[in-house]
């Protein structure tokens, strides 16, 4: 009876220790997966890092809304990327179905992880994210960075708080399908190429606050129209080029960086408000204030093109890809800067006034009607590729003072036939008459002591050449596909031939090396 009561006594005195071993801390133990309801989750994070707990494996599987409170860290934010990268899911019945992910994050905090600072949407933090569907960005966001949501190609609508004042470079870049999205009214800069290629954006609202819009970063878009406020200060180059934009207006205080807000086929006319001092318009094209140069004539407009008078310079691709016939420049333009004319395929006629004394690169290439320009007499260089692809330019006649000529300059002139290089002229640069297929006679002068790369190759119909006693090197494939030619005589002179310069000239006969 008492050797019971003993142990009876010792039993009572382990109770309590037992039991003090089997306790655990609240603290210590992972937190419970959140229930779903359907494909929903509405998750309360309490402490960074543990967001895949607080979703459960089961979920990470399943969900496509996701709402999201409290604080996330870097593992969070990878955990979300998983999630919103999976090409498909599983539904209730555990049946696989496709992808897609609407995520709210509108009571959540990002704190200092993942490459960023407190409550800044990081560098490249969703970028390709190719099933997110929506997002709404946390309350506090302040900045959106580079390239935030690159490529994110299912991304249909952004909801940002107001407390956002930065976009960064290309941060919407490639979002094919962004439909919607509500702009900070505290948003002050909108990075180049932010929206750059988002094809289904129609419109956009932008605050009053915005003061800066980087070089085409609403190129590509398919903006109806767009509202540009009084306190825009800057606005990119080419910032709203290839948009159904009927008309621009540029504010009284707005500066256009490169003069070229951005043209397209749509675009009928360019309005100036009253009082800006950088700026004017006259009939719907954009000069600067002096009326000095062109800076944009709007791609809608068809017909002839006239001038006015005291205009000095085109501008680069002023009147790129625009419908017109006929150019009438007056005799004060000098300059006519790159691409100036570029594609503009009804293009026929054009005078080039006496004093420009050079044709920038791309000025006149795809103007694939214009079979008649006059050159000034005193011209000394033509740029590269600058009549490339004028299939229909014949009977040009090259002034004497010409000194350069520069790679592509006529490739695919294909209604050329007789040309004559003037005696200034020591290089015919790489592809200069490449496919060239109507050219049959090339009358070069001693000078001449390079041929490039390709110079000639594609010229069919060529049935005569004479290489100067001055030329040193042949460059690759200079004469390749000659397929008319019977005969090269190779001057002395040439110290350099490059690899298979007469390859597939099928009729040729024999070639002459006159020197060792």
């Amino acid at each position: 009876m008492r050797l019971l009561a003993l142990l009876c006594f010792v039993w009572g005195l382990s109770l309590p220790s037992l039991a003090q071993e089997r306790t655990f801390d609240k603290k210590d133990q992972p937190p419970k997966p959140t229930p779903m309801t359907g494909d929903m989750l509405h998750v309360r994070n309490g402490k960074p890092g543990q967001l895949k707990e607080k979703i459960g494996p089961d979920a990470i599987t399943r969900v496509r809304r996701l709402t999201i409170e409290g604080l996330l860290n870097g593992e969070d934010i990878k955990l979300i990327r998983k999630i919103c990268d999976r090409t498909t899911c599983k539904n209730e019945k555990g049946r696989t179905i496709d992808n897609f992910v609407d995520l709210d994050l509108t009571r959540a905090n990002i704190v200092n992880s993942y490459n960023s600072d407190r409550d800044i949407i990081s560098n490249d933090m969703f970028a390709d994210m190719d099933r997110l569907r929506t997002i709404r960005l946390p309350e506090h966001t302040r900045e959106i960075g580079r390239r935030a949501f690159y490529n994110c190609d299912k991304l249909e609508m952004v909801d940002m708080p107001g407390s956002v004042r930065v976009i960064g470079d290309e941060a919407f870049r490639r979002c094919d399908r962004l439909q919607t999205i509500h702009l900070s009214r505290s948003l002050t800069q909108i990075g180049k190429n932010a929206f750059q290629g988002c094809k289904d954006l129609r419109r956009i609202i932008l605050p009053q606050e915005l003061s800066t819009i980087g070089q085409e970063a609403f190129k590509g878009c398919g903006l109806n129209d767009i509202q540009l406020n009084s306190h825009l200060q800057t606005l990119g180059w080419n910032a709203l080029a290839d948009n159904p934009l009927r008309t621009i207006y540029i504010p009284r205080n707005t500066h256009i960086d490169g003069g070229q807000p951005g043209n397209n086929p749509q675009l009928q006319q360019i309005d100036v408000e009253q009082g800006n001092r950088e700026y004017t318009s006259v009939g719907g094209v954009l000069y600067d204030y002096d009326m000095t140069t062109l800076l944009l004539y709007p791609g809608a407009k068809s017909g002839m093109l006239n001038v006015p008078n005291g205009v000095t310079t085109i501008a680069a691709y002023a009147c790129s890809n625009c419908p017109i016939t006929h150019v009438f420049l007056p005799a004060t333009v000098n300059s006519i800067e790159e691409g100036a004319f570029m594609g503009c395929v009804n293009l026929q006629q054009i005078s080039i006034p006496e004093a420009v004394s050079s044709i920038s690169a791309s000025t006149f290439s795809g103007c694939k009607n214009l079979h008649s320009i006059q050159l000034p007499m005193q011209l000394t260089s033509i740029g590269s590729s600058a009549f490339q692809n004028c299939v229909s330019l014949q009977g040009l006649l090259i002034p004497q003072t010409l000194t350069s000529i520069g790679a592509h300059a006529f490739q695919e002139c294909d209604a050329l036939s007789v040309l004559t290089i003037p005696s200034y002229v020591t290089k015919i640069p790489d592809g200069c008459f490449r496919n060239c297929k109507g050219l049959q006679t090339v009358v070069l002068h001693n000078g001449i002591t390079s041929i490039g790369s390709e110079a000639f190759r594609g010229c069919l119909t060529m049935t005569h050449l004479i290489l100067p006693n001055s030329l040193l090197t042949i460059g690759n494939e200079a004469f390749r596909s000659c397929s008319s030619m019977h005969e090269f005589v190779i001057p002395a002179s040439v110290t350099e031939i490059g690899s298979k310069p007469f390859i597939k000239c099928e009729q040729l006969q024999r070639i002459v090396c006159r020197g060792a």
